[in-house]
């Protein structure tokens, strides 16, 4: 199973190593905080839409500008 980090990456085919798979997920967690408005691999908030699969239904692009300024939406 992948992680939430890996799959975004993976729209762009690339590889993501063990410690940048982690240091995504702590910046996910910790510095913009996604998982207090979202559910990622069962665990979150439940004010934002799940983000399990957004590799799938968002383009790079947008998921990039969302993270930058998740105001935006």
């Amino acid at each position: 199973m992948s992680t939430p980090a890996q799959a975004v990456y993976a729209q762009e085919e690339v590889a993501l190593t063990p410690l940048q798979a982690e240091r995504t997920e702590r910046l996910l967690d910790n510095r913009i905080a996604c998982r207090g408005c979202h559910v990622i691999a069962g665990d979150g908030g439940v004010i934002g839409p799940v983000l399990d699969g957004i590799a799938d239904r968002a383009d790079l692009e947008y998921v990039r500008s969302v993270i930058a300024d998740p105001g935006t939406i």
